[in-house]
């Protein structure tokens, strides 16, 4: 295996070589053909590259490719070739890759290609994700949201706003934000046929983020109510009735209750992992709110030592 890397990177080599000489050379055809020949060159080089795994080189060859389709004044071209480059740098250096990146979307945008720059911002904030970077992340989630909007792109749009409202909740200080920011994808959805279906899922989140929020189920039950009244049918679906019993559960301080909720509701449609990330934090609520009033109850205790002196 490691002889077929190096021959693979060897070939990658001259291909470069080739590609180089392609360009300084001075030929009889036309400068276009010098550098679709140097393109051709480069391109191979970036594929022997990636077949080498030196994801490095491969990024640069790309980039070599994207320098000359801009000699050529072919933005679409560059620009594409800069995504392959993101794309092999990503796996070694992510921070050249989200350079690469904007520089693409950059262009993109240069030539109205505003749906493609969405969906790189989309790809640029999962790799800020990956990278443990929120704050980035959410940026780059709310850029392309903005950029699938104004291409009437609704359903990527509401992508992106679920996703922020996600990484907002992360942080007890989100809380309200990511709350309100499930209402309004709620509400969206409502507005268009083919997401009609999800507004109750994003109903559940603002009610488990709300919950979070107050720490009230009163409180919790009047959101409810105004989301029912927004979607007339939401009071007939499973992800109310999830809403009523886990109010019920944090009224009663009762884990077994909300053991059960979470085991019968997950087993007919399973919970998402940042849903089970959120219940867990509602599950510590219940416990901490269970902990204090036993020390409130037990602090009120008057031993019966003292009460019989007393009557004494």
């Amino acid at each position: 295996m490691a002889t077929s890397y190096a021959l693979h990177e060897a070939k990658a080599e001259e291909y470069i070589a080739l590609g180089e000489s392609t360009i300084h050379s001075t030929s009889l055809f036309s400068v276009r053909s010098k550098y679709e020949e140097a393109i051709f060159r480069f391109q191979a080089a970036a594929h022997s590259f990636k077949l080498a795994r030196k994801w490095q080189d491969a990024g640069d060859a790309f980039s070599r490719c994207a320098d000359c389709e801009l000699k050529l004044k072919a933005q679409h071209e560059a620009a594409t070739f800069y995504v392959k480059a993101s794309e092999c740098y990503k796996k070694v250096n992510p921070a050249e890759a989200q350079h690469y990146m904007k520089n693409a979307i950059s262009m993109y945008c240069e030539i109205g290609r505003f749906g493609t720059a969405g969906k790189l911002h989309r790809e640029m904030a999962e790799m800020c994700e990956d990278n443990g970077n929120v704050v980035d992340a959410v940026d780059h989630y709310v850029k392309a949201q903005e950029f699938f909007d104004g291409e009437g792109m609704t359903l990527l749009a509401i992508e992106c706003m679920k996703k922020v409202a996600m990484a907002l909740a992360e942080d007890p200080e989100g809380y309200d934000k990511s709350m309100e920011m499930f209402e309004l994808i709620a509400e969206r959805s409502l507005q268009n046929n083919h997401a009609q279906f999800h507004a109750r899922t994003n109903y559940m989140n603002a009610g488990i983020v709300h919950l979070l929020l107050s720490a009230d189920p009163d409180s919790l039950r009047e959101k409810m109510f105004k989301y029912k009244t927004a979607d007339v049918t939401f009071y007939s679906t499973r992800e109310y009735r999830f809403l009523e019993y886990l109010a019920n559960a944090f009224d009663n301080l009762s884990l077994d209750q909300f053991a059960d909720l979470l085991y019968n509701y997950d087993s007919v449609c399973p919970l998402t992992f940042w849903q089970i990330s959120m219940l867990r934090r509602v599950k510590v609520l219940i416990e901490d709110t269970l902990r204090e009033a036993e020390d409130y109850n037990i602090s009120n205790l008057t031993p019966r030592s003292n009460q019989s002196s007393d009557s004494e």
